[in-house]
């Protein structure tokens, strides 16, 4: 029996479908000849295992590539197909190029520096094909403050791209963030996961009392108590002391703390408002503000009127 041609050349498979070539096996003998076929490798299937051919006759069969079982890269296999028969066996070189993209990602764990509250910052990945086709496909964020761009990406052979990743710290609590599956890139080559770690640092207004005793206090005299505004966070505090009545005078108004520091600010009454003495009991008198936090400290005295 010979088989023609003696090679399948598939050529070029860009899908995962099925391609046919013919095979045809002739009997050059004159008399009948059985045979079986056998495909060498699991991407070749013909369309009969055996078979049987006239004296001097032909036969022919059809041999299937099943795309989805093609290896990536140039296959070129010497006995694709082996053919038994009753005149001996016979060897079909069969040869095929499955181009494929191939999708990878470097880094997959983006850190990003470590941003005060509000502030915004941007990292780079590079999306690389290390396949032999054409790459496509798109890159979707899961987190609310953090951006992608582009959302779209298309990558030739052994060609790379950069993705840019923002992050908007806007609304996020005070600490570390970390996200295992932050982005996620889609593409026919694969698909990949990023993740994300940042730490957000934000300052913490903590007072020490929100209400002052002043006690008794002679007109005239001058009274004084400590506010201590501490600094519970993790980035510097700026805030600033808005007197609220205008007897109660803050020795500052601009005040700045440290990560886990105290600041003492004097708070001093000035009686003379109060020629007939007064009776005042839990009175708002003094707002701290630091960014978008607001407390009011209360402040209770009795001013004695002169004898």
């Amino acid at each position: 029996a010979q088989g023609g041609p003696a090679v399948l050349d598939f050529g070029e498979i860009a899908d995962e479908g099925e391609r046919v070539l013919p095979l045809t096996l002739r009997n050059e003998g004159r008399l009948p000849l059985a045979g079986r076929i056998t495909a060498q490798v699991e991407w070749l299937r013909p369309s009969r295992a055996e078979f049987r051919c006239p004296a001097e006759g032909q036969v022919q069969v059809r041999v299937a590539l099943v795309g989805e079982r093609l290896p990536a890269g140039q296959q070129d296999v010497p006995a694709g197909l082996v053919i038994d028969s009753d005149a001996g066996q016979t060897r079909v070189r069969a040869l095929a190029w499955a181009r494929r993209p191939l999708l990878a990602v470097e880094p997959t764990q983006v850190v990003m520096p470590d941003l005060l509250a509000g502030e915004t910052a941007e990292a780079r990945v590079t999306v690389c094909n290390r396949g032999d086709g054409d790459l496509q496909g798109t890159a979707r964020s899961l987190a609310p403050w953090l951006q992608v761009r582009p959302l779209q990406f298309a990558c030739a052979p052994g060609e790379s791209l950069p993705i840019t990743l923002a992050v908007d710290t806007t609304g996020l609590a005070e600490g570390p963030v970390s996200l295992g599956e932050a982005v996620r890139l889609y593409s026919n080559g694969g698909a990949k996961s990023l993740s994300v770690k940042l730490r957000v640092l934000a300052p913490r207004l903590v007072l020490n009392a929100t209400h002052l005793s002043f006690g008794d206090v002679a007109y005239g005299e001058r009274e004084e108590r400590l506010l201590h505004v501490q600094n519970a966070g993790s980035a510097p505090l700026t805030a600033t002391l808005q007197p609220l009545v205008h007897w109660l005078v803050p020795a500052e108004t601009e005040i700045s703390v440290p990560p886990a520091g105290d600041h003492a600010v004097t708070l001093a009454v000035d009686t003379t408002p109060f020629e007939h003495g007064a009776v005042i009991v839990e009175q708002p008198v003094v707002r701290i503000v630091a960014g978008t936090i607001a407390q009011e400290v209360t402040a209770s005295l009795v001013v004695l009127r002169p004898s």
